[in-house]
């Protein structure tokens, strides 16, 4: 009588802050996860060891075979041949990544490699908030300042793999020098050092007045904290996160039109009520004006819907889709056929409320509705 070898795959992150590592089951489970500190100073050979003692440490452990290992890291990320250019954080100018990690692990275990940001639209894409919607943007704030973009249900790349690059897209070309020979880049101030910079500059202010005056080495974390107590100088730093991602946002808008943002990262999440507030101001003020409508939610990442899309929710018992209005009101239920057949009607009257609420009543909907229907 055989018995039926299950299948595991180990997925690592590769930061300039951490190297996060996960070993997953092939139902989707989460067997087991770790991190250890980048310490790039340490030198690239060393990031390398730490890479693939995680891949070791897991293989060692696992209670069937592994399939693979897939790997995501900052940079231009060509998956082809498995090689890492200009990955400025980590000081890597052109790194053979699948090569240094199989030499090191000494077996033929398949390794994948993929530019971070775009490995998290995946992730947002097939399992978190971003499941049936096919066309977004994932935006990550963390020790630097990526995107991953889903386009028709495609992950976008580009001609040579750099694609989304939007953390060194000039929000002020007098601006300081960028790592990557640039100047007054976003993520120079859409970041978690950037953070620390323009807290730092402000500090210098001869006037200013905050409870991190004192502190000798500023972290995100100290700057966060002291947000969260009412520290203006730390909310006005935060802000100052929000209006360069409030640019970086509009761009996206004009060129890709998404149906929605979702933004992560350390710094995304940590801090995204300061930050969500001014990159709404930002992207209206640059003529964004749909911004105003859209609907802000914090699912497993942020996720911003756009007034106009209607995300299908397909499940074993209901077939339900949530109409996101042009306000911060609850989503109006509605059967999907019955959608269907009066959106075109909807549509004429979302800018007056008082007609949008009135259109409803003669359907016989209450507005507003804020509990889905129960399955028949």
């Amino acid at each position: 009588m055989s018995s039926i070898v299950e299948k595991f795959a180990i997925g690592i992150d590769i930061g300039a802050t951490k190297i996060a590592s996960v070993l997953f089951s092939e139902r989707g489970e989460l067997v087991d996860s770790a991190q250890m500190l980048t310490l790039v100073e340490e030198g690239t050979q060393a990031v390398f060891d730490k890479v693939a003692d995680q891949i070791l440490n897991f293989a060692r452990q696992r209670p069937g075979t592994v399939a693979g290992v897939g790997m995501g890291s900052p940079g231009k990320v060509d998956s082809r041949d498995g090689i890492v250019y200009d990955a400025v954080n980590l000081g890597w100018k052109e790194v053979h990544l699948v090569d240094e990690i199989s030499k090191r692990i000494g077996t033929d275990l398949p390794i994948w490699i993929q530019k971070d940001t775009n490995l998290n639209a995946l992730g947002e894409y097939y399992f978190g908030a971003c499941q049936g919607c096919d066309d977004f943007v994932y935006m990550g704030v963390g020790s630097g300042l990526g995107a991953g973009i889903i386009s028709k249900g495609h992950l976008i790349m580009g001609s040579d793999w750099y694609a989304a690059d939007v953390g060194h897209l000039s929000v002020n070309p007098e601006g300081p020098l960028c790592v990557c020979g640039g100047h007054g880049c976003a993520e120079l101030i859409a970041s978690g050092p950037g953070l620390v910079r323009v807290t730092q500059q402000m500090l210098g202010n001869a006037s200013a007045k905050s409870i991190l005056s004192d502190q000798l080495e500023l972290t995100p974390t100290d700057i966060l904290a002291a947000a969260s107590n009412g520290d203006t100088l730390a909310v006005k730093a935060l802000a100052e996160v929000g209006r360069v991602l409030g640019i970086v946002m509009s761009a996206c808008t004009v060129i890709l039109n998404p149906s929605c943002f979702v933004v992560g990262g350390g710094l995304g999440l940590a801090g995204f009520d300061f930050i969500v507030p001014t990159i709404r101001e930002e992207m209206i003020r640059n003529g964004r004006k749909r911004a105003a409508g859209f609907t802000w939610d914090r699912t497993a990442e942020l996720t911003v819907q756009a007034w106009d899309y209607f995300r299908n929710v397909q499940t074993k018992t209901t077939k339900y889709v949530p109409l996101i209005r042009p306000t911060d009101k609850p989503a109006i239920w509605l059967n999907k056929e019955r959608m269907e057949k009066f959106r075109p009607e909807m549509k004429k009257y979302y800018y007056d409320p008082t007609k949008y609420k009135n259109y409803l009543e003669q359907l016989g909907i209450k507005y507003p509705t804020t509990e889905k229907p129960a399955a028949r």
